[in-house]
């Protein structure tokens, strides 16, 4: 077989959260508009190709993970030219030079400053005097240690499992299950004692509503848009088929931001305006994760007026003892975040006998809340540990994604005496099964 640059071969692989996988997407279809025809799945044999790796920080397993998808392309292929651009290379970009042996491969290093990266892929392209058909192919790593393949391709029957997805054109094609991940807002005015990202992105700056709108507009409703097929769960019974939408490119619109709360869409418009703007494309859409502070009964009553909105929130709550919650600089207690479930809960539940004209209530179709926990925080001990199984067991989440805590160097709590290791396993499981037993009943 030629080799990559004769073959066309562009692959990006995406560590991490949503918004790195919406600027992914991003990348993906400015290079599709430049003529790079979109593929999926890794050619074995193509050899000399040119991967753009968007890493992640958010802990240390996605960083080593970061490193671990340099060095898996470098041994494929020794003649790689390799983009890295995301937390994981701001945080420290010497890790994917030469120390660790990618010197040769690693050609340039973004960050998390990604504007100039589809420039910089078509002059490496260009350069290697070949253009017209080049593949991408995206795989996503979440920082849950759970390996989720998304699938592009042409050939639909064979996108339902990780290892069953074909390369195809991406042009024209119909898939049953697609969803758009639209980036709104970037950084985080937040100073949380865990977390690096908010130094990594910088503070919060959020895209106008009316540029959101027109990007949508042209990614659902343009048959010639990217279009991406996700090895992803979503629920056929959240999503109606009204005729407004039925032939478009997308089934969901999932609006993600790195602190999405924070979303200021200008003129004093915030997230409730954005909500209410997307819904007059009559696309069903989603919220990505949310402080629940933002939630409101305001907030709720506006979104019940989104026909369109689907009501699956995932808060972001971090732990359930506000000893713990305060240490790590949030900004809300446990009463005030079950509040907030139950006011959810409240206007987003129907009673099991109640009937309903599908077409318009779609936003009510599906509900669920699921969070996001941290174990072995170190200020967390037996008693607060308590407080956290407590509290997940009379929330009773349709899901939780519990991860033990990662010290990350540059931040407050790292500093602080951190708890064993063992004992954070030991807990994590714990909570894992509390959940899993909550499921259940």
């Amino acid at each position: 077989m030629a080799n990559v640059i004769e073959c066309g071969m562009v692959t990006i692989l995406t560590l991490g959260c949503r918004t790195n996988q919406a600027e992914s997407d991003k990348i993906g279809r400015e290079l599709q508009a430049r003529g790079v025809s979109v593929f999926f799945k890794l050619q074995e044999n193509c050899l000399g190709g040119i991967y753009v790796i968007n890493t992640c920080a958010v802990t240390g397993v996605a960083e080593r993970k970061s490193r671990y998808e340099v060095s898996k392309i470098v041994k494929h292929d020794k003649d790689a030219k390799i983009i890295v651009a995301g937390c994981a290379s701001a945080n420290n970009e010497g890790q994917f030079g030469a120390l660790n042996g990618f010197g040769k491969n690693v050609m340039r290093v973004f960050g998390t400053d990604k504007g100039g990266i589809v420039e910089y892929v078509m002059e490496l392209i260009t350069g290697g005097g070949k253009y017209g058909n080049y593949a991408i192919s995206c795989m996503l790593y979440d920082i849950h240690n759970t390996s989720i393949q998304i699938g592009r391709g042409e050939e639909e029957s064979d996108c339902d499992g990780v290892d069953g997805v074909k390369a195809g054109v991406m042009t024209d094609i119909g898939v049953k299950t697609r969803q758009v991940f639209m980036n709104v807002q970037n950084g985080c005015d937040n100073r949380c004692t865990f977390c690096i990202v908010s130094t990594l992105r910088g503070k919060s700056v959020s895209r106008p509503i009316e540029e959101v709108i027109e990007e949508i507009r042209e990614l659902v409703y343009d048959s010639s848009s990217y279009q991406v097929n996700r090895n992803e769960k979503v629920d056929e019974e959240a999503i109606d088929n009204e005729q407004k939408w039925k032939n478009a490119n997308a089934k969901l619109v999932v609006i993600t931001g790195i602190n999405l709360s924070m979303y200021d869409g200008g003129n004093g418009r915030g997230l409730v305006d954005l909500c209410l703007a997307v819904n007059e494309l009559g696309v069903p859409f989603r919220l990505s994760s949310l402080y629940s502070n933002v939630i409101t009964s305001a907030f709720i009553n506006d979104l019940k007026k989104c026909e369109n909105f689907v009501p699956m929130f995932h808060l972001s709550l971090q732990s359930g003892s506000d000893k713990v919650l305060k240490s790590m600089g949030r900004r809300y207690t446990t009463q005030e975040f079950e509040e907030v479930v139950e006011l959810l809960r409240d206007a987003f539940v129907l009673p099991v006998d109640c009937t309903r004209d599908d077409n318009e209530k779609v936003g009510m179709k599906k509900f669920e809340v699921t969070a996001d926990i941290i174990i072995g925080f170190p200020t967390e001990g037996d008693e607060e540990f308590r407080e956290t199984l407590d509290f997940v067991k009379r929330v009773n989440f349709d899901n939780l994604h519990v991860f033990p805590y990662s010290p990350r160097k540059g931040t407050v709590a790292a500093l602080w005496k951190q708890i064993t290791q063992s004992v954070v396993k030991a807990r994590v499981e714990e909570l894992r099964q509390v959940q899993a037993n909550n499921r259940i009943l």
